[in-house]
């Protein structure tokens, strides 16, 4: 019987006792190194071709290289020193700012075949230098732009010698409203030297 009330009392204490409190958490570990890389995988298979967009609408046509351009044609003529006078009675004297105007020499007789020379520029040979102005038509009393060329000598004085051009051309280019830029384009692609390249880019008679 003295056994038997004596695990009784060790089974109640055992029901009645209570958790100890629980512990402070330990301080956090130092970071592992880091690993090797591991070796990169093997590239995927190519994706299929999508398909092909629709076709885009069509511009507007551009402005052509040859839009307002005007040429004048002129004969033989010779000088000994004075001046030629070719008139341009489609361009103003007011209104020439707004246009490029190139000028050519057409010499026949020099060689076995037609060159341009330009003008203002050297002549033929180099022998001369002719030089340009654009003037009013006084003679007529008109505003008409007047092209002016004399010869002189590398000096600047007057060259005596009669020279003949077997004809003459002038182009005149007018200059879009407000787009200078245009126009310095057209210089990077054309040689204005060059009446050939001139005429070819206006679609000119050559």
């Amino acid at each position: 019987m003295l056994c038997i009330a004596a695990l009784c009392s060790c089974g109640k204490d055992g029901q009645d006792g209570k958790d100890g409190a629980q512990g402070a958490q330990g301080q956090q570990g130092q970071q592992g190194q880091r690993g090797e890389q591991g070796e990169q995988g093997k590239q995927g298979e190519q994706g299929e071709q999508g398909k092909q967009g629709e076709q885009g609408k069509q511009g507007e046509q551009g402005i052509p290289g040859n839009a307002g351009v005007m040429m004048y044609t002129f004969g033989s003529q010779t000088t000994n020193g004075g001046y030629l006078f070719y008139p341009i009675p489609n361009l103003k004297i007011q209104d020439a700012g707004n246009y490029l105007i190139y000028a050519y020499a057409g010499d026949y007789t020099s060689f076995n075949y037609p060159i341009w020379l330009p003008v203002p520029g050297p002549g033929t040979l180099t022998t001369y230098v002719t030089t340009s102005t654009l003037y009013p038509d006084i003679i007529n009393g008109t505003d008409d732009c007047v092209y002016t060329v004399r010869l002189v000598q590398h000096d600047g004085t007057s060259y005596m010698t009669p020279v003949t051009f077997d004809a003459f051309r002038i182009v005149v280019v007018p200059i879009p409203a407000g787009n200078i830029v245009e126009i310095a384009k057209i210089n990077k692609l054309v040689n204005w030297s060059n009446y050939k390249e001139v005429a070819k880019h206006f679609a000119l008679p050559e």
